[in-house]
């Protein structure tokens, strides 16, 4: 509190200083009276809304170098956690809050996780990223710029068109204006540029007939298409086995670009949805995962994955317990940080791959290994058994993740 109030008087010399002394007095007291009480109580109750509003409804639509990071909750200025970070965190969930929530969409997340795992690959491109950026912008000055010299607003375009891909002109001119106006600098909802958001809607339009720009930007996005698929594949196993209950965004069982409010608040398609489900069941029967990654487009893999996490959440409650404990598991070999992998209550072991543009631009897993626990394992996915030595060329090759369950056999 000191520290904020230090903050304040020094940004703003304008206001008494003893408007300061009062707020430090009454927020530091030991006890206090119901009046200072009910300050206290409303000043909660404004500053997280104002921080909100503040961070999350500005910021976040100001500062815009990598979006994927600009979340609710997130920090913009953080790009990304090590494993040893990971797990660290993981198992002191699993000791002090085993049951929170595990989200990963909900209907106020600034772009869904879909898109957010698509653009995180952004990162381990960024010299190509930055090429196509250049060229893109030509694009758009082609267009004639008469009126608009925002490279930021372009550059936040050019990073939701990636994302969405394929974003109609309307969802993009939608999410535009939400956004710029949720930035503040050129327009507001109270005060809304006519002429600016014009030029933007122009841009927009413009783009989308431009053979050229479309040309390019399919080409970029079909560099994503795959390791952005399996991202989000790791991203959905770990909502659904680390430490902690997972939460389900209506609509992202299945493969789901959508971003902001109202956006993401459109109606699901939920006969889809049970086709979707019954055929994956019926995959499982029979299994095929390896073609479930052809059809990313029917969000094939995503469901099925779902699905049988959650079969086994609910077969194995013991292993998703608040006694299930969480234990890091580590490979060995040239491409063993790559792999993040853990045990729970010795019944189940996930396993991911990050940074999945490095990994393909080795080849592959190669050498790398990892000594599973005693016992016989399971793939929920492919139906494969392993024990000992697993090596992940292998169990990763067909299905780019892992859940394995124990099958109570010790060798």
């Amino acid at each position: 509190m000191l520290a904020a109030t230090a903050t304040a008087r020094a940004r703003r010399p304008d206001l008494d200083g003893e408007l300061f002394d009062l707020l430090e007095s009454t927020f530091l007291a030991g006890s206090a009276s119901p009046a200072e009480n009910e300050v206290t109580l409303r000043f909660q109750q404004l500053s997280a809304a104002l921080n909100a509003k503040g961070v999350e409804d500005t910021a976040f639509y100001r500062y815009t170098r990598l979006v994927a990071l600009n979340e609710v909750g997130g920090e913009p200025s953080r790009f990304g956690t090590l494993p040893e970070e990971f797990h660290e965190h993981n198992s002191s969930i699993a000791q002090s809050w085993p049951e929170t929530m595990l989200a990963t969409s909900t209907h106020d997340t600034k772009r869904s996780e879909d898109v957010r795992a698509r653009l995180a690959l952004i990162s381990e491109i960024p010299d190509e990223w930055a090429d196509s950026v250049r060229r893109w912008s030509g694009f758009a000055d082609s267009l004639g710029r008469a009126q608009i010299t925002d490279r930021r607003a372009e550059y936040l375009l050019f990073q939701t068109l990636v994302g969405a891909y394929p974003l109609s002109v309307e969802r993009a001119m939608d999410y535009m204006r939400k956004a710029l106006r949720e930035a503040k600098l050129e327009t507001s909802w109270t005060a809304p540029n006519d002429d600016y958001e014009t030029a933007i809607g122009e841009i927009i339009d413009g783009l989308a007939t431009h053979e050229a720009f479309q040309a390019d930007l399919k080409r970029f996005v079909d560099r994503l298409a795959w390791p952005g698929q399996v991202n989000s594949l790791a991203q959905t196993l770990l909502k659904l086995t680390c430490p902690g209950v997972p939460d389900i965004y209506q609509g992202c069982e299945s493969w789901n670009l959508s971003l902001v409010d109202p956006d993401n608040r459109r109606a699901v398609d939920f006969d889809m949805m049970s086709k979707l489900l019954a055929e994956s069941k019926l995959r499982f029967q029979n299994p095929d995962a390896p073609g479930l990654l052809g059809e990313a487009d029917r969000s094939l893999a995503k469901i099925y994955l779902t699905q049988r996490t959650l079969a086994v959440r609910s077969e194995r409650r013991d292993a998703f317990g608040v006694d299930a404990g969480y234990r890091p598991l580590l490979a060995t070999g040239t491409r063993a940080n790559h792999l993040v992998a853990f045990e729970r209550g010795h019944q189940i072991i996930a396993l991911v791959p990050r940074l999945v543009i490095g990994l393909e631009a080795a080849g592959g897993w190669g050498s790398t290994t990892l000594n599973l626990p005693p016992g016989d394992w399971l793939d929920t996915f492919t139906g494969e058994s392993w024990s000992g030595t697993l090596h992940l060329q292998k169990a990763l090759g067909s299905f780019p993740v892992a859940l394995l369950t124990s099958t109570g056999k010790v060798r």
